[in-house]
């Protein structure tokens, strides 16, 4: 019990730290410290994919895809049927200009968990940037009925909406 209990410790402490980023001047330091304690959750746990995941994320906000993906691979080989990490990847094929990657990831984590609204909207803005505004828009608007608030959703669902348009 004790160890696992130093594993959620570090955890925690590392997802409270990426909580906090609420402005650039503080962002680096804040991820910086977020990393340092789940890679010490990691070194006490290494088959841990919620600590993978969360790796990813941070690495993610940091543009280090690379590092994020392998993260996201990990936890996608530990457990092959929680749909997060496959929404995660999919932002970052997104991320990367690896459209058709997006796609299929955002749709594997779709089977997974029916309308998860992440997998939705990284689905939808893969549609956007190929040029399929029809099926962006079906994803977008699905995010949305699901009580997606985020910005991003609403502004690309609004460039389909002018895309369809002209």
């Amino acid at each position: 019990l004790h160890h696992i209990m130093k594993v959620k410790r570090h955890y925690f402490n590392g997802v409270a730290f990426r909580l906090k980023i609420n402005s650039k001047s503080m962002k680096d330091s804040l991820l910086s410290l977020a990393i340092t304690e789940q890679d010490k959750a990691l070194t006490l746990e290494i088959q841990a994919p919620y600590i993978l995941n969360e790796l990813a994320v941070l690495y993610s906000n940091l543009n280090k895809n690379d590092k994020a993906e392998s993260y996201l691979l990990k936890a996608i080989e530990l457990i092959p049927d929680w749909a997060v990490p496959r929404a995660n990847l999919s932002s970052i094929y997104q991320f990367t200009n690896r459209y058709k990657e997006g796609i299929e990831s955002a749709k594997k984590a779709l089977e997974l968990k029916p309308n998860y609204t992440a997998a939705l909207v990284n689905l939808g803005l893969c549609y956007y940037k190929i040029g399929n505004y029809l099926y962006a828009e079906e994803n977008l608007r699905k995010a949305i009925e699901n009580g997606n608030n985020y910005f991003l959703t609403y502004e690309y669902l609004g460039n389909c909406y002018f895309q369809k348009l002209n």
